[in-house]
């Protein structure tokens, strides 16, 4: 039997038509457009908070409108929103991570 010269690549699918790839591509965009949503989102939001002079000892509802009366009493102050958000942003990477792992059983 002849010895095979298909070359791996990653990146580019053995058939062009591999419904695992197109699947694969369109989850990855997916993933993509979703955490840098959110991490621009982040940034803008402490560059405003600096912009705007904000304290850490400052009431949330100073820098952000609540749709809903009890959804500021959730934050003591400033500080408390920062560590909710910090909690998330662990979240969302710790998120990122599985869908990010999940790419290795691919192909």
């Amino acid at each position: 039997m002849g010895k095979s010269t298909y070359q791996f690549d990653r990146w580019k699918p053995r058939a062009k038509s591999s419904w695992a790839w197109r699947v694969f591509k369109k989850h990855n965009i997916e993933f993509q457009r979703m955490y840098t949503t959110f991490d621009t989102g982040r940034k803008y939001t402490y560059q405003n908070l600096g912009k705007n002079g904000a304290q850490k000892n400052d009431v949330p509802d100073k820098h952000f409108k609540f749709d809903r009366p009890w959804e500021s009493k959730n934050f003591s102050d400033l500080e408390d929103w920062i560590s909710a958000f910090n909690d998330l942003e662990n979240w969302m990477n710790l998120n990122a991570l599985v869908a990010i792992l999940s790419n290795l059983g691919m192909v």
